[in-house]
C-alpha cells in the first residue's frame, strides 16, 4: 500500500511539474485580424479590463476549468496572480457588480474548438497543442 501511494504521489509531482513548466500561448481564430497582443493586453483581457481587440472588436477571454493545473500555471505565468489571489480578485470584481470571470471550457480540446469558431474569442492553451484552426498571438517568456 505504501509503495502504491508513493508511486501516485510520484506521477502527481511529474503531471503538476510539467503543467507548470509548459509553454502556455494565446490564441485566436484564424478569423481575427489580430496578429500579436501584448502581455499587459493579455492581462488585461482575462482580468476583464480590456474588452476589445485593437481592432475595435469584442474580446471574449475564455479559462480552463476552474482548480485546474492548467489555469493555475497559466495565471501564475501570464497575470503573475496564484488561484487564491485570482479568486479573491473575482469576488471582489463580481461583489461590486464590474464584471464577471471568463466563461470556463471543459478541457484544452474544447478551448481550441470553441476559439476556432468564435473570432471573437480569445484562450491559452499549451504550445504542443496548438493545430492550424487558431493562430498564436503572444507567448508566454
Amino acid at each position: 500500500m505504501k509503495n502504491m501511494i508513493a508511486i501516485l504521489m510520484g506521477v502527481y509531482i511529474l503531471f503538476h511539474a510539467s503543467i507548470s513548466n509548459a509553454e502556455w500561448v494565446v490564441i485566436v481564430s484564424k478569423a481575427n485580424p489580430t496578429q500579436t497582443v501584448t502581455q499587459a493586453d493579455v492581462e488585461k483581457i482575462f482580468l476583464g479590463k480590456l474588452k476589445l481587440f485593437p481592432d475595435g472588436s469584442s474580446a471574449i477571454p475564455l479559462d480552463m476549468p476552474e482548480k485546474s493545473a492548467e489555469k493555475s500555471a497559466f495565471y501564475q505565468q501570464a497575470v503573475g496572480k496564484s488561484e487564491s489571489q485570482l479568486r479573491s480578485y473575482w469576488s471582489r470584481i463580481i461583489f461590486t457588480g464590474s464584471g464577471a470571470p471568463p466563461k470556463a471550457v471543459e478541457s484544452p480540446a474544447d478551448m481550441l474548438k470553441l476559439v476556432a469558431e468564435n473570432p471573437n474569442t480569445i484562450g491559452y492553451i499549451d504550445k504542443s497543442l496548438i493545430n492550424d484552426s487558431v493562430r498564436v498571438v503572444w507567448a508566454a517568456p
